[in-house]
């Protein structure tokens, strides 16, 4: 009879104190987005910012990574390069502030759609054009 008690108060124990267990799996989950391959000019912008690292004054440091900030058309590579070399080697939180404001505000280009023309292709005017149909007897 002990034994019986014993199993079931500790059967309604272990129900009532058990913790919720979620699983949840998402299976439309999208592949990580892939940066695409570096070009020669990425690569030698991202050595120039690995040379700066090791210069030995920190206001050249500030100056040179500040002048790479500025140049237009970085690659989303250059621009996260710069940001950690940045973060990593300016030891002036204001001279760390003033580059990334510039990286920041200096933005990449945006590709435009291509213009539509003002004069339709023959394919949109013949699907324009309403069609007749010829019925045979």
């Amino acid at each position: 009879m002990r034994k019986t008690a014993f199993v079931g108060t500790l059967f309604i124990a272990s129900v009532l104190l058990n913790g919720c267990i979620i699983v949840s799996s998402n299976k439309t989950q999208t592949p990580p987005e892939t940066c695409p391959a570096p070009t020669p000019q990425t690569n030698a912008t991202i050595a120039e910012i690995d040379a700066v690292s090791k210069l030995d004054s920190h206001s050249a440091r500030a100056r040179v990574y500040k002048a790479i900030a500025e140049r237009p058309g970085l690659s989303p590579q250059e621009r996260i390069h710069l940001t950690k070399a940045v973060t990593t080697h300016l030891a002036s939180h204001s001279d760390r502030e003033e580059v990334l404001m510039v990286l920041v505000n200096n933005h990449p280009p945006v590709p435009q759609p291509a213009p539509k023309s003002p004069v339709p292709c023959t394919a949109e005017t013949e699907d324009a054009a309403p069609k007749e149909t010829v019925v045979e007897k």
